[in-house]
């Protein structure tokens, strides 16, 4: 039998600076033109999706490649692929569209969960998130990662592009004062073998 040795690195890859600023505001300009909704949990096999406030409470919208977002798809993907490459070496395909979301500090939040499985339509491989907010203009709201009880919080820096794997056990905690704004996507590919 043969024995990898694992090492101390972070269970989740990012970019600092991925964005400006400027470009954070202008994604936040993109995600609030379209229709917000409550953001929805599929339930189970079936696919059957659910506003459910215990497990996630927060209000999204979707950006779809158009002029106005090709930019930033494309950013997105050279940014995926480098840490991609450096990093998880995942043989991976394409990204599905960009879901843009706002959790308000009346405790939305997102609860532990994984965004590969039996839920999806496609094979997630990657999950990234995109900090769109200053992190002083809200309290709580960590991206928090589980490798053990505790947990990892992920970088809260305005502009951080951060890449994880899809099965990867993660939450967002509430968020208790001010406003954080996000933008999450999924790399998909053929199954794992």
């Amino acid at each position: 039998m043969w024995f990898i040795q694992g090492h101390d690195n972070h269970p989740f890859a990012y970019i600092k600076d991925f964005v400006t600023a400027r470009e954070c505001l202008d994604i936040i300009t993109m995600g609030q033109q379209q229709p917000m909704e409550p953001a929805l949990v599929n339930l189970d096999h079936e696919n059957l999706k659910s506003v459910t406030s215990t497990v996630r409470q927060c209000q999204n919208s979707w950006i779809k490649p158009s002029d106005t977002s090709a930019w930033l798809f494309r950013r997105l993907v050279d940014g995926i692929d480098h840490l991609n490459r450096e990093y998880y070496d995942f043989d991976i395909t394409g990204l599905e569209d960009l879901q843009f979301t706002l959790y308000q500090g009346q405790g939305d939040h997102y609860g532990q969960h994984c965004d590969a499985g039996y839920k999806t339509n496609q094979n997630r491989k990657l999950s990234v998130s995109l900090q769109l907010s200053d992190p002083n203009i809200y309290r709580g709201g960590d991206l928090r990662f589980y490798t053990s009880e505790q947990g990892q919080p992920a970088p809260r820096a305005q502009g951080t592009l951060i890449v994880f794997p899809s099965y990867l056990l993660h939450q967002v905690d509430p968020v208790t004062e001010g406003l954080r704004h996000s933008l999450v996507t999924w790399v998909v590919g053929p199954r794992f073998r």
